[in-house]
């Protein structure tokens, strides 16, 4: 299986009370990983949104029926326009694949959006992290209780992103 149809299975799996109802995913950072988690969502039946970075993009996501919209990060901070804070909204489930932006120092979609989250939360939130929060074990095994060691910057934002996310 590729990953993006194991994220999709975990994600169908963890979920399945929610799968009465016509499922909803708006995933934040349409990159390598968000898009073939999109793509196979969308295979399984699932509507599907999420943000990407510019309007070529946007439009190029569109055109494979994923309801991409520009999350702005640049300069003036604008978020998400009206129809991606509708699609957010919306959302059944919300999976986070964007990395901290430096300067917000903090996620982005909580950065700009919390608030609108919070008023109609999502039936569940995934944040998609990396393994490199919990820094050198020695070849131990590693999994969600061990201890984070992380001493880079961009793992420690991560970590931080992460607890916002909880």
């Amino acid at each position: 299986m590729r990953v993006a149809q194991c994220v999709a299975l975990l994600l169908c799996l963890g979920l399945a009370e929610a799968l009465h109802a016509a499922p909803r995913v708006f995933i934040v950072g349409l990159g390598y990983v968000g898009t073939h988690l999109a793509r196979t969502a969308r295979d399984m039946g699932w509507s599907v949104a999420g943000t990407c970075r510019s309007a070529d993009k946007a439009a190029a996501l569109q055109a494979a029926g994923i309801a991409a919209h520009v999350l702005d990060l640049d300069d003036s901070y604008g978020g998400l326009d009206s129809g991606g804070l509708v699609a957010l909204t919306s959302a059944t489930h919300v999976v986070c694949t964007m990395p901290p932006v430096a300067d917000l120092d903090r996620d982005p979609l909580l950065a700009l959006h919390r608030t609108q989250l919070l008023a109609d939360p999502p039936e569940w939130a995934g944040y998609l992290s990396t393994t490199s929060v919990y820094g050198d074990h020695e070849g131990e095994w590693v999994d969600e209780a061990a201890e984070t060691r992380s001493s880079s910057p961009g793992s420690r934002s991560r970590l931080a992103a992460e607890r916002e996310w909880l």
